[in-house]
């Protein structure tokens, strides 16, 4: 989905020169559950481009004061760095991950009789207020549309069809581009929860939305459509080609021939043509006086930059680039449930991460890393049920359910499983092994709901399928 969202933002910026910020700093964190506790460890290096610090000999420049005290107090000890300059700090945390790189995560670890479950959580840096993200993304598409408005009238403002074309851009275009920025906020606000395949799915599907949309709404004719989606897949973002889809458009809705588009000629013709308008607009002298009083001496800003702040507030990055975060979990199972990339070989989980450069800066999708996982108790397991029953996905539930029970609830069911044995029948007495509390059968209702309801069933669907 993230690559959908780059492509979104890529297409103006190509249009007008632009670019992605490229100054990278590289964070990796590996981690190792050790019972309660979470081992964690911190490499970072600034400006790199690798996909791993291990057994990486570059030179590395010097972290700021402030970000290394950062660390120390999040850490409780001090950093260490290496010959070529990586940074390296570590520490065990127990359910609350420290804000190293930024955001919030946490860990935890459920025990029972018949396994253990642990559950990883970490959201990077990115907005968590959603509905105030959304707010602020349609009052940017107000002043897109102003700016749409302004700058078209410099040049078509005496077109015979004008006056049709301000009010659609006024109107129609500006509600054309809300529904396209919540159809990518809303896919993108769950993305982060998908693995790589879903991930990829779902932004197919977007891009195929996104297209449809444009069709429906005559942004897009049937012969355009091959070009588009070229365009959407990657395959080419020149100029010309976005060039050529907005002079058809223009053309085909409005009848402006191309004599009146010579500014749309090419890419530099529309950005002189852009700049020249953007100049005398309130956001460019603002900026334009701000650098005089900061240094009189000081080339002025590139007007161009309003396009790039407006595209990034809009589809969520940020002109100045990104960090980037590689986690590593090793762990003794494969997990049930994880959004991550399972190595078997080393056995551990990988998610590889860009993410805003600091926590006031948007990166769309928020990047989440999330695992659940669970540890089968075998000889206790064997002993109970000749056989171990319940792994996976089904401990979890498991163990789940008896983490809600209250005290003396827990030490009922503790009592009664730790009473079976494999030459029971341990089938009938699970079926029949009913909570102090439970309501009691009677006439009216000869087997009313049980607590042990979860448990019991199971228990028994998996001997079912053992058997």
């Amino acid at each position: 989905m993230s690559r959908v969202i780059h492509r979104l933002a890529v297409v103006p910026l190509t249009l007008f020169g632009l670019s992605l910020g490229c100054s990278q700093r590289t964070f990796e964190i590996r981690m190792e559950p050790q019972g309660d506790d979470m081992e964690r460890r911190l490499t970072t290096g600034l400006d790199s481009k690798v996909r791993s610090l291990e057994d990486d000999d570059r030179e590395y420049a010097s972290m700021s004061s402030q970000f290394l005290d950062h660390l120390r107090a999040e850490y409780k000890t001090e950093p260490t760095r290496s010959a070529s300059g990586r940074y390296d700090i570590s520490a065990k945390f127990n359910e609350r991950m420290p804000q190293d790189v930024g955001g919030f995560g946490t860990y935890k670890r459920w025990t029972s009789h018949m396994g253990a479950l642990g559950v990883y959580l970490e959201r990077f840096r990115g907005d968590k207020d959603l509905a105030d993200d959304l707010q602020s993304r349609m009052q940017v598409v107000d002043r897109v549309t102003h700016h749409v408005s302004a700058w078209l009238e410099t040049e078509l403002g005496g077109h015979p069809q004008w006056a049709e074309f301000r009010e659609f851009v006024q109107d129609s275009f500006r509600q054309d581009l809300r529904n396209v920025i919540a159809l990518v906020w809303s896919s993108s606000t769950t993305a982060d929860l998908l693995d790589q395949d879903q991930d990829k799915k779902l932004g197919e599907a977007v891009v195929v939305r996104l297209i449809h949309y444009a069709l429906e709404h005559r942004y897009l004719t049937a012969e355009a459509f091959p070009r588009a989606l070229r365009m959407f897949q990657g395959q080419d973002f020149s100029e010309e080609l976005l060039l050529s889809l907005l002079r058809d458009f223009l053309s085909s809705r409005f009848d402006i021939d191309s004599a009146d588009m010579r500014f749309l000629a090419s890419s530099e013709a529309a950005a002189a043509s852009l700049k020249q308008y953007l100049k005398g607009t309130a956001e460019y002298q603002a900026q334009l006086r701000e650098r005089r009083e900061q240094d009189p001496s000081a080339e002025p800003p590139d007007p161009l930059h309003i396009v790039g702040e407006l595209v990034f507030e809009l589809v969520g990055f940020e002109l100045s680039g990104t960090d980037a975060v590689y986690v590593k979990l090793g762990l003794p199972v494969e997990p049930f449930a994880t959004n991550g990339k399972w190595d078997a070989t080393k056995s551990r989980l990988i998610w590889d991460h860009q993410v805003a450069k600091t926590e006031t800066q948007r990166y769309d999708p928020a990047p989440f890393s999330y695992a659940a996982w669970s540890e089968a108790n075998e000889d206790f397991q064997r002993k109970r049920f000749g056989r171990v029953i319940l792994r996976g996905q089904d401990l979890g539930g498991y163990i789940l359910w008896r983490a809600a029970l209250t005290e003396p609830e827990a030490a009922e069911w503790d009592t009664f499983v730790a009473s079976l044995s494999a030459d029971q029948d341990v089938r009938q007495l699970v079926k029949r092994f009913r909570f102090t509390g439970d309501p009691k059968p009677d006439a009216t209702d000869p087997s009313p709901s049980s607590l042990a309801d979860v448990p019991r069933k199971l228990i028994r669907d998996n001997l079912d399928k053992l058997d």
